[in-house]
């Protein structure tokens, strides 16, 4: 019963920050398409983690220009979700929504939060990076297939003959 009635508050409170995130849209052309409906909901939802964390957690906000607390509160939660294992890039998107949601604290802004900015950074390079998957064989199989009906045979060969020996672009080229 708890966990429906904090799920319940959750989801009014991203529904309220929603509704905050559409207000604060530019009336012009460009200020409407900045944020699209998808990138809002999603900023309204990290907002809404964000601020139940800072409840949990009894920070005290008291005002958004506040930037000394809000900064410890975005500190202590990007140290939150990195000990959950969360990738780093869920904080780069938490702090492009608060950035959004308080422009005070964007690129222009007058308000800084360094200490987060920190330890954002080193969230960054303790998480491994992510090597590009790489493509099977077959698929590469099919792309050489695709150009050879197209009748580009010489970048059929080409691709072909990168694929299976690793060849850097420009080594293929040489041959």
């Amino acid at each position: 019963d708890l966990v429906l009635k904090r799920r319940e508050l959750r989801r009014k409170s991203a529904q309220r920050i929603l509704t905050e995130l559409q207000d604060h849209l530019a009336p012009t052309v460009l200020g409407e398409v900045s944020v699209k409906g998808e990138t809002a909901r999603d900023y309204a939802r990290r907002l809404g983690h964000f601020w139940d964390f800072v409840d949990s957690e009894k920070y005290k906000i008291m005002e958004i220009s506040d930037h000394v607390s809000c900064d410890r509160a975005m500190s202590a939660f990007f140290v939150h979700l990195g000990s959950l294992g969360e990738a780093h890039y869920e904080g780069e998107r938490t702090k492009s929504a608060f950035e959004f949601a308080n422009p005070r604290y964007g690129k222009g802004g007058d308000l800084r939060m360094p200490t987060a900015r920190q330890a954002l950074k080193g969230w960054r390079l303790k998480t491994p990076s992510q090597p590009t998957p790489a493509i099977p064989e077959e698929a590469a199989g099919e792309v050489a297939a695709w150009l050879h009906d197209q009748s580009k045979n010489e970048k059929s060969l080409f691709t072909l003959a990168g694929f299976s020996t690793y060849m850097r672009p420009s080594e293929n080229i040489t041959l």
